[in-house]
């Protein structure tokens, strides 16, 4: 009984890392993204490839690089919360649980790499915005920023959506209404359909909506995770 205590408790403790990471990533991305002052003139270069995130234009130098360090550490303990779903599942179906795992991992590294770049990123994109002529230099930034988008999007979403067949088939630890608060419903479409919207609204509320979407979805996620398998 003390044994199963325990287990209980690493996976709690795990589960609340990750939640922790995931709040750490935000405060990244406010870094990033609030801020209510006028903003510049933005180039039409820029506007084309960060509709939805123009605030970072009026990113100070130090909240750029403190963001990007906050990316690395973040994804440090987000591995944390792909630990506490190893913990869940683990007992009723272990290769799902390490699938789980492995693929919440690699993706929680990407992540935390796609955030750390957003400094060097947002370095260009306020210095182009000033002179926009290599708009060359801009392409290949903002194809590389996608590139790894994808390579963090990829694993995340099939071990969300492995998560939600078995919460849904009801072979999971979690209740089948814990299917509302799986990633997959929220990452796989949110974003899409959020873009726009946020392209048209006075920053930085557009920015925020979008860059802070993932990690708020993950907090919930992680939240709703540990105190539905207290109970």
């Amino acid at each position: 009984m003390a044994s199963e205590d325990l287990k209980n408790s690493w996976r709690t403790y795990a589960g609340l890392l990750g939640m922790l990471g995931a709040a750490i990533m935000l405060a990244g991305d406010l870094l990033l993204y609030a801020h209510w002052e006028e903003l510049p003139l933005v180039s039409e270069a820029v506007n084309d490839v960060i509709p939805a995130r123009k605030s970072i234009l009026l990113a100070t130098p130090t909240e750029l690089l403190i963001s990007g360090v906050l990316g690395p550490l973040s994804a440090f303990l987000y591995l944390f919360g792909a630990a506490h779903l190893y913990l869940a599942f683990r007992s009723s179906h272990r290769i799902a649980a390490i699938l789980i795992t492995v693929l919440f991992g690699v993706g929680f590294v990407a992540s935390g790499a796609y955030h750390a770049l957003w400094t060097n990123y947002g370095f260009v994109i306020q210095n182009l915005n000033e002179s926009p002529f290599p708009t060359g230099l801009l392409r290949n930034a903002h194809s590389y920023m996608e590139a790894m988008n994808t390579t963090a999007a990829i694993p995340i979403g099939l071990g969300s959506l492995l998560l939600l067949v078995l919460i849904v088939l009801g072979k999971s630890p979690y209740p089948r209404w814990m299917s509302v608060f799986s990633p997959l419903p929220w990452l796989g479409v949110g974003p899409a359909v959020l873009a726009p919207i946020a392209a048209d609204l006075a920053p930085p509320y557009g920015s925020l909506l979008v860059g802070a979407y993932y990690n708020v979805i993950m907090l919930l996620f992680f939240g709703m995770s540990v105190m539905t398998l207290r109970r």
